[in-house]
């Protein structure tokens, strides 16, 4: 616990910081002062697959020419899977090299409508498939914390230019970990909204199903300017594409400590976790309770094993490339889903949804924390050898979506924070809301990030620290 003189001298400082945290941007990196950053950092780090050195041109001079809602002259990278128009997508497949978006992806269009500037796209695994970051034409992205160590992934390339400082938001996509992973890798704040809150379309491979549990969200150098992306972007006319109403951004109260209940979650039983994950996830549950949040040590009573199979069911839907000929036809050897399985899936989904809003309560300001990945960063591993957990080996699957796959399934929002460091690297936590409720979750997240003092010190490749 903290001496009752610095929690009070400290209280104070942090209600100031809660009154003054409007809804903008902390970043005001120009164009030019990113391109520099790329230009110095992105030989080491590598995250950049390409970027545009003319983006200055689109720069907006006066902010009452544009439609923005806190992205105003905001410099953005976009994940490559994402398609930017004049940009080429390739997802690390040499066979697509070369191949130029016609388009843009709706959610860039809501991020230029709202007056961001695309300055380039991020390194991904193959085909968006991995939980670190490499392919064969654009080699291996590297951690600004640890050169020697994977950004995580599969939104590895947006996570390592945020946290070096190339740019302050980077589009990314979540199907199992995706944004989370990276984030906490990295030491930076990422949001995967409710299912189906942002559009997902102009993706590769593309996502045609609703059913599938794959999201698009942003990894920032901080939840202000997630809030200010998601305030942007939340709303649109295109969601008529899917049958979905068109749902405004609510502006809502950022609650003081005392208004928060946590349900805190340091380990599951069936995740390998290394034990500085648990120590760190307990000091930053010890903080909180000395800034007098209300704590509770808990976890849901979820089935992980049945809501895993669901989990692996549904994303397959997500893996289904684009039709040809007869899309209804199952090509040779495949193995898609059954039309019962998916029932059951959805099943399983549905009854674990009523857990968590159970679990979850009616309180407002009341969010699931749990870690974001049962293991610190790790060695590039490419052949996805077994993962170190306290000197026993781990199918490297286990530890790194053991804490992915229950918001994923349910589509509950999520907000990744970091919480602190073990050693010289950045460990984060999840944030866990209602479904449909983003804008709480994110102001949770805002207020448990003012009360940490420096949780995570910037990386030794930073354009402030060169």
């Amino acid at each position: 616990m903290l001496a009752r003189g610095r929690f009070a001298v400290g209280l104070r400082h942090v209600h100031r910081r809660l009154l003054g945290a409007a809804a903008t941007p902390r970043s005001h990196m120009t164009v030019s002062d990113c391109l520099e950053a790329i230009e110095r950092l992105d030989p080491k780090v590598n995250a950049i697959t390409y970027k545009d050195n003319n983006a200055a041109a689109s720069t907006t001079p006066d902010s009452s020419n544009s439609t923005a809602k806190g992205l105003q002259n905001m410099c953005v990278l976009v994940k490559d899977s994402i398609d930017v128009k004049g940009m080429p997508t390739v997802v690390g497949l040499p066979e697509r090299v070369g191949m130029i978006a016609a388009e843009d992806a709706p959610i860039v269009k809501r991020v230029r409508d709202a007056g961001g500037i695309i300055l380039g796209k991020t390194n991904v695994p193959i085909g968006c498939l991995d939980l670190q970051t490499f392919n064969e034409v654009f080699g291996v992205t590297k951690n600004p914390y640890d050169l020697s160590l994977t950004p995580g992934g599969s939104t590895g390339g947006g996570a390592a230019a945020v946290a070096a400082g190339m740019a302050p938001l980077a589009l990314g996509t979540d199907l199992s970990g995706s944004l989370r992973v990276p984030a906490a890798f990295c030491g930076v704040a990422s949001i995967r909204p409710t299912h189906n809150r942002l559009p997902t379309g102009g993706h590769v491979p593309r996502v045609y199903c609703d059913q599938t549990n794959f999201a698009v969200g942003a990894i920032a150098d901080d939840t202000r300017t997630l809030e200010a992306f998601m305030s942007a972007c939340a709303p649109g006319s295109d969601d008529y594409l899917r049958g979905l109403p068109s749902i405004p951004w609510r502006v809502v109260e950022k609650p003081k400590p005392t208004d928060i209940k946590i349900l805190l979650t340091t380990s599951l039983p069936s995740v390998p976790t290394q034990t500085a994950v648990v120590d760190a996830m307990e000091r930053f549950g010890e903080q909180l309770d000395a800034w007098g949040v209300e704590v509770h040590r808990t976890a849901p009573d979820l089935d992980s094993k049945s809501l895993f199979r669901a989990h692996k069911l549904l994303s397959e839907l997500a893996m289904i490339t684009d039709p040809v000929g007869n899309p209804l036809k199952r090509q040779p050897g495949e193995k898609s889903p059954s039309s019962h399985q998916l029932a059951c899936s959805e099943l399983i989904r549905d009854i674990h949804r009523k857990i968590l809003r159970d679990f979850l309560g009616e309180e407002p300001y009341t969010a699931w924390v749990m870690p974001a990945a049962g293991v610190l960063p790790f060695a590039h591993n490419p052949a996805h050898n077994k993962l170190d957990v306290d000197g026993t080996g781990y199918p490297y699957w286990q530890p790194l979506l053991g804490y992915a796959f229950q918001a994923s399934t349910c589509g509950n929002p999520v907000v990744t924070i970091p919480i602190g460091m073990s050693g010289h690297l950045p460990v984060g936590a999840q944030v866990i809301g209602k479904m449909w409720e983003d804008e709480e979750v994110l102001a949770i997240a805002n207020t448990l990030e003012l009360l940490l003092e420096e949780p995570c010190q910037p990386p030794p490749i930073h354009i402030n620290r060169l």
